[in-house]
């Protein structure tokens, strides 16, 4: 519970609605997106900029609250697509893609 307080007095985690945090769900990859873009500014990481112009082909399908931080991470390198440039916003981040995403994230 410590760390949910300190990541949301820091503005980092919001939750997931209703003033829950819901600990034992699975967290979707556009969330883990936001998550760590959050933590990026949090700890002043400058992200290199690269090109936001080519969208994933189910950019429709990616929260709006996550589409900044997808497309930041997405230009940083941070994260890819998965296969034939769909992002797959509400799929489960495996805990591959997330140790990807930290060991990337906390090098820069």
């Amino acid at each position: 519970a410590s760390h949910v307080a300190w990541g949301s007095s820091h503005e980092i985690i919001n939750g997931t609605g209703n003033n829950k945090f819901s600990p034992q769900n699975n967290i979707t990859r556009q969330d883990l997106a936001v998550l760590m873009a959050r933590y990026a500014d949090y700890a002043g990481i400058e992200l290199p900029g690269g090109s936001k112009e080519t969208k994933f082909f189910d950019d429709g399908s990616i929260a709006g609250y996550a589409k900044d931080a997808v497309y930041s991470m997405k230009a940083a390198g941070i994260i890819a697509g998965k296969g034939s440039n769909n992002f797959d916003p509400k799929g489960n981040a495996t805990r591959q893609e997330a140790a990807k995403i930290f060991h990337l994230l906390l090098t820069y």
